[in-house]
C-alpha cells in the first residue's frame, strides 16, 4: 500500500517537472530564434550601407550593393504644416527604418520660388525626388547642403566621422541616386508644402506612397520659431496650418491608407503606442524593431539634450514646456488670431486666455468635450464663413459646417 501511494503521489510530480522542462526548453529555443534573427538583420543593415569600417575614405572598397531596385519601394511623406512640429524627430524615426534613406527638406530650396505655391508643380518635384529621378542641380545642391545630406544615409555619415581626412572625396565618391533607386524604403521630410497639393500620390495605384502628416499647437510650435527669428507671423502660419487640417480631414476619409494624422503632443505622451500605429499603417504590422525602440527610448525617454535643433528630449514634459516659457503679449499675438484659434480648437486644445492661466500646470491643454456658449460658436461659424472663400478644396459651406460640428461634438 505504501508504494502505491507513493506511486501516485509521484506521478502528478513527475507531469509537472516534464511540462516545466518542456516550457523552458520551448522559452529557450524562441530566444534563440530572436537572436539569430536580430544577428542576420544586424549583419543585413552592416552589408547595405555598403562601407567598412575605416578612417580613411580610400579604405572603402564598396559604396552599395548592385542589386535590382526593389518592385514597390515604400515612399513616406513626413508633412508638417509649421516649424518646430516634430517633423525632424518623425525623419529620424523613418530613417531607422531597414535600408531606409532621408529626403531632409528638399522643399528648402523651392521656398521663394513660384512652384512652392503652384500645386502641380511641387507634386512633380516630390514625385521626382522619390522616384530618384531627380535633377543633377537637385543632387548638387543637396551634396552641398551638409545640414541635410549626412541625414541621407549611414553611409554618408561615414564619411563624416572625425578623424576622416578625405570627407569631401568620401562623399563625392557615393552614388546617391543608385543608393535611392535601390533603398526599399525612401522617406521625406517637409514642412514647405500643403497637403492637399500631394492628392495625385495619394490617387497612384503604381505608387506605395504614405504621408504621415504632423500637427503641433501652433502657440508651442510659434513659440520656438521665435527663438530663430524666422518668421512667426500668426495670420500667416496658422492659414497654412488651417488649410492642411482641412485638408487632412477631407483625405483621410478618401485615402485612409494613405493619409495618417499624428498629433505631435499624442506621440510624445505615448511614443511606443503611437509609433506601433505608425508601422501598423507603414508595413501592416504593429511590431516595433530592436532597433526603432532603442531610438524611442534614446529620443523620447531620457534626460533632455540641450540645444535648439536637439530631439532628444523627455517628450512626456517636453510637448508643452512652451506654456512655461511663452509670455503673455506672445500667447495673445497668437490666441487673437481667428485662425490660430480655429487651428486650436480643432486640436481640442483650451484657448488660455491669459498667460496665467497657460502657466498654470493644474489647467490641462486639453479642451474638455462640454458645450460651449452660443457666443462662442457663432464666431467659430463666421470664421469658417470667412475662410471658405479661401479653402484649397472649394469645399462648400455646408461642408465645411459637417467638419466644424464633427470636430465640436
Amino acid at each position: 500500500m505504501g508504494s502505491s501511494f507513493r506511486s501516485r503521489t509521484l506521478k502528478p510530480t513527475i507531469f509537472i517537472a516534464v511540462i516545466s522542462v518542456l516550457f523552458l526548453y520551448g522559452l529557450l529555443a524562441r530566444y534563440q530564434r530572436a537572436m539569430e534573427k536580430e544577428a542576420d538583420a544586424s549583419r543585413t543593415a552592416v552589408r547595405s550601407e555598403g562601407v567598412l569600417e575605416c578612417v580613411d575614405c580610400e579604405e572603402q572598397t564598396t559604396h552599395a550593393p548592385q542589386t535590382a531596385p526593389p518592385p514597390r519601394p515604400l515612399l513616406v511623406l513626413a508633412l508638417s504644416s509649421l516649424a518646430r512640429s516634430g517633423s525632424t524627430l518623425m525623419s529620424q524615426f523613418l530613417a531607422t527604418l531597414q535600408d531606409a534613406v532621408l529626403f531632409f527638406e528638399p522643399m528648402w530650396i523651392k521656398e521663394h520660388t513660384p512652384c512652392a505655391e503652384d500645386a502641380a508643380c511641387v507634386e512633380r518635384y516630390v514625385r521626382s525626388i522619390f522616384s530618384c529621378t531627380f535633377s543633377e542641380d537637385f543632387e548638387e545642391w543637396f551634396r552641398g547642403k551638409a545640414l541635410f545630406f549626412n541625414k541621407f544615409h549611414p553611409a554618408v555619415r561615414a564619411c563624416a566621422r572625425p578623424g576622416n581626412r578625405t570627407r569631401k572625396e568620401c562623399k563625392d565618391s557615393l552614388d546617391v541616386r543608385g543608393m535611392c533607386e535601390r533603398a526599399p524604403v525612401r522617406a521625406m521630410k517637409v514642412i514647405r508644402a500643403r497637403l492637399a497639393f500631394l492628392e495625385p500620390m495619394m490617387k497612384d495605384p503604381q505608387i506605395n506612397f504614405k504621408v504621415i502628416y504632423l500637427t503641433r499647437d501652433p502657440r508651442g510650435s510659434l513659440n520656438s520659431i521665435r527663438k530663430y527669428g524666422w518668421n512667426r507671423d500668426p495670420l500667416l502660419r496658422c492659414s497654412h496650418l488651417e488649410a492642411d487640417q482641412l485638408a487632412s480631414a477631407k483625405l483621410t476619409r478618401l485615402y485612409p491608407d494613405r493619409v495618417m494624422h499624428l498629433k505631435h503632443e499624442d506621440f510624445c505622451l505615448d511614443p511606443m503606442g503611437k509609433a506601433a500605429a505608425i508601422m501598423a499603417f507603414l508595413h501592416g504590422d504593429p511590431a516595433l524593431p530592436h532597433v526603432l525602440r532603442s531610438f524611442l527610448v534614446e529620443h523620447m525617454a531620457t534626460r533632455s539634450t540641450k540645444g535648439g535643433m536637439s530631439t532628444i528630449h523627455n517628450s512626456s514634459e517636453e510637448y508643452e514646456a512652451w506654456r512655461h516659457e511663452i509670455t503673455e503679449t506672445q500667447l495673445l499675438e497668437v490666441e487673437e488670431e481667428p485662425t490660430c484659434v480655429r487651428a486650436i480648437r480643432r486640436m481640442g486644445h483650451v484657448v488660455f486666455g491669459s498667460g496665467q492661466r497657460a502657466n498654470d500646470s493644474a489647467i490641462s491643454l486639453f479642451a474638455p468635450r462640454e458645450e460651449w456658449p452660443a457666443s462662442h460658436k457663432r464666431k467659430i461659424l463666421d470664421h469658417v464663413f470667412e475662410f471658405n472663400s479661401n479653402t484649397y478644396f472649394g469645399l462648400d459651406f455646408g461642408q465645411e459646417i459637417y467638419l466644424l460640428v464633427i470636430y465640436l461634438k
